[in-house]
């Protein structure tokens, strides 16, 4: 039993090692997933992002540009925004998914291996308040040539 341990903490560290050497990324690690992202030169893109939480169904797709700027398009009976959202980009999700780590909330997140974008994420910012909780479910990621 010892040596299976042993075995499993050697291949878990070695997995640790290369993930920082351009392997997967793992889930959780925003600072290899942020970094992959960067380093993907990804600037122009288009995905859709479905916000669940306590509040109605909700569909988004989300095109950004070259320049940094993006539109959001309610998909179906989804309500139009009143403020800009956090998921209007990636930069603006990895942003504020740290920030709301920085600040004590609870994240679980996973990224695309290849280009490092979010695919999923939970987001919870205050442990001690109920129903303040969203999940983002991002699909149909397209980079685009710009």
């Amino acid at each position: 039993m010892i040596r299976y341990q042993t075995l499993l903490g050697v291949v878990a560290g070695f997995c640790t090692v290369t993930a920082g050497c351009g392997g997967a990324v793992f889930q959780d690690d925003i600072s290899a997933g942020n970094a992959l992202w960067s380093r993907s030169k990804i600037t122009t893109y288009s995905y859709t992002v479905v916000p669940n939480g306590f509040m109605l169904p909700q569909k988004y797709t989300v095109d950004v540009r070259s320049d940094g700027t993006s539109t959001v398009t309610p998909v179906g009976d989804t309500p139009a925004l009143g403020q800009p959202p956090v998921f209007k980009s990636m930069d603006s999700l990895y942003a504020h998914i740290k920030d709301i780590r920085k600040a004590g909330g609870i994240i679980r997140v996973t990224f695309d291996p290849t280009d490092g974008h979010i695919t999923e994420c939970f987001v919870d910012p205050y442990k001690q308040i109920a129903d303040d909780e969203v999940q983002y479910v991002i699909s149909d990621f397209r980079s685009k040539l710009p």
